[in-house]
């Protein structure tokens, strides 16, 4: 399902799909796979106060990959299925008691967003205007790897599911992306500014653990790993699926267990990777996933008016 399909009805029919799914690939790797194995390494080893390693936690999740894999689709889903309500019951109640806890702080924090996404610092000439240019470019770059839209990802999802409502299933993923982008993110900005740690120098989940530290105390530190890991982990599995799918597309389904050895080395490496490394791989392939599925959303947006239209009339 997903691109790979609909991108054999535009120009460039014959190659595009198989470009794309190379593309689909490699964010599956970067994104999927060791952006969350390295999240959860650098959790642990921050809430651990450096008594985990991270080697330590790229074996475990290793071996987490490899019992997940070893059990077909079937495991993935199960696993997924169970992941998902008790990650999000914890995000939203440790993130809400964060806001409360320095409620005085909001009205504060939404000016700072608001003065440093309208009102930059003055720098003057060019310095001004490479600064504002790479907070767009972080801004966009960031926000469409969390909310995926327009990457082509939930086709993918929705393919596989049987689904025989695309309109449904698309008012669905628009849901997915909204909430991702305009609550998840929100919360987790708004947690580490009213915090006062959005300044301190750090990045990543390192930055989100020091905010609810504040709070939490140490503790803080296991709320965010444990979020991040049962996030991470729910990615993780995902994507396993996605990337095998892409693999099969590629070789006509073949050498299948490659497939499943390429992802778990990529478990692996990617814990011990350095976080900037992973960013700058992912944001190079989701610039060339977006340019071709755009393209090919564009050509098709009469085929997708027809859609609309005649879901409208039988709503």
């Amino acid at each position: 399902g997903g691109p790979m399909v609909y991108l054999n009805m535009v120009p460039g029919g014959s190659f595009l799909p198989y470009v794309y799914c190379v593309f689909l690939y490699l964010y599956g790797l970067t994104s999927g796979n060791a952006m969350q194995a390295n999240s959860i390494g650098l959790g642990l080893h921050r809430a651990t106060s450096g008594a985990i390693e991270p080697w330590m936690v790229a074996i475990g999740l290793v071996l987490f990959t490899v019992y997940v894999l070893t059990g077909g689709a079937q495991r993935i889903l199960k696993i997924s299925d169970k992941l998902v309500p008790i990650k999000v019951g914890i995000f939203l109640i440790s993130s809400v008691i964060v806001l409360i806890y320095h409620a005085t702080a909001i009205p504060a924090a939404l000016g700072l967003i608001w003065k440093g996404a309208f009102c930059p610092a003055s720098l003057g000439g060019a310095a001004l205007g490479i600064t504002v240019q790479q907070a767009i470019r972080s801004g966009v770059t960031r926000s469409l790897n969390a909310h995926e839209a327009g990457l082509g990802v939930a086709g993918v999802f929705f393919g596989a599911s049987g689904s025989k409502h695309p309109v449904n299933d698309s008012v669905m993923a628009m849901l997915g992306a909204f909430i991702s982008s305009y609550f998840v993110c929100f919360m987790v900005a708004l947690c580490i500014i009213v915090s006062g740690v959005w300044d301190n120098g750090l990045s990543s989940a390192a930055l989100t653990i020091s905010a609810f530290n504040t709070v939490f105390g140490s503790f803080g530190g296991w709320v965010v790993t444990f979020c991040a890991a049962s996030f991470g982990l729910g990615v993780l599995v995902s994507f396993a699926f996605v990337t095998h799918e892409c693999w099969n597309f590629l070789t006509g389904d073949r050498w299948g267990k490659l497939s499943y050895l390429i992802y778990i080395i990529v478990v692996g490496l990617g814990t011990l990777a350095k976080v900037d490394l992973i960013w700058n791989m992912n944001d190079i392939v989701n610039g060339l996933m977006l340019l071709i599925n755009l393209y090919g959303i564009v050509w098709l947006l009469p085929v997708i008016r027809r859609a609309i239209v005649n879901y409208s009339a039988n709503n």
